[in-house]
């Protein structure tokens, strides 16, 4: 499932021409650290991943 999520974010960059590097910028963390969270290579904050999303303008909704 954590894949999925990471090729879903992966995805929306390229749909929408956002590069890591200015992904990180606006993140306010490193191309390297950025990467790393893509790669599955890190885990996440959870901070991270609410800015990720606000960024990417990702709606979060949750399914039972």
């Amino acid at each position: 499932m954590k894949q999925t999520i990471l090729t879903k974010i992966t995805d929306i960059m390229t749909e929408r021409n956002i590069g890591k590097t200015e992904l990180a910028k606006q993140l306010n963390i490193s191309r390297t650290t950025l990467w790393r969270y893509l790669e599955n290579k890190k885990d996440i904050p959870l901070e991270t991943f609410l800015n990720i999303c606000e960024v990417l303008e990702i709606k979060l909704t949750f399914q039972k």
